[in-house]
């Protein structure tokens, strides 16, 4: 049976990851949408955990979903390790 987005459940941790990216600045108010209906939409997981968000969004920083200024690539190299280790 397919799971739809009513089903899926975001785990807090991976909620927060989230959320402190857009506290960041890596993320405005679209993107974060963006996530979470790709997140919701087209995961397989019932419930989506941390590593899961963490890997979409490597994905998406890398092949140019999520536009960021050179500032924030900058920011982004300092903190990657921190971010998604």
């Amino acid at each position: 049976m397919e799971q739809t987005a009513a089903h899926r459940r975001v785990t807090n941790r991976a909620h927060k990851f989230i959320e402190s990216l857009c506290d960041l600045g890596y993320l405005d108010h679209k993107q974060r949408q963006l996530i979470f209906n790709h997140l919701l939409n087209e995961s397989e997981s019932v419930v989506i955990e941390l590593s899961e968000v963490r890997r979409l969004l490597a994905l998406f920083f890398f092949d140019g979903r999520i536009q960021l200024t050179k500032g924030q690539k900058e920011m982004l190299k300092r903190e990657w390790a921190f971010l998604f280790h």
